[in-house]
């Protein structure tokens, strides 16, 4: 998620798998990576567009959105 955060425009696979790889030092096998990113579209913290040879992923939201969401969601279970 930091990277989509930081990223100024959004992110092909090719991109992030290179990051992992090349920054982070992940070995991430390519099914890996593809269902993070699917967990992350599905709890609604990136989206996703076809383009026309690949996916280009982006942030829908801020970090700080984020953390904000998620606080209001944890105190509510809480309360």
């Amino acid at each position: 998620m930091e990277l989509l955060w930081a990223a100024e425009a959004p992110m092909t696979f090719r991109e992030i798998m290179d990051i992992a790889t090349s920054e982070w030092g992940k070995t991430w096998k390519v099914q890996t990576l593809n269902t993070f990113l699917l967990g992350l579209q599905k709890m609604e913290l990136i989206g996703a567009e076809k383009g026309t040879s690949c996916n280009y992923y982006y942030a829908l939201c801020t970090k700080e959105q984020h953390i904000h969401n998620w606080t209001k969601k944890v105190s509510c279970r809480v309360l």
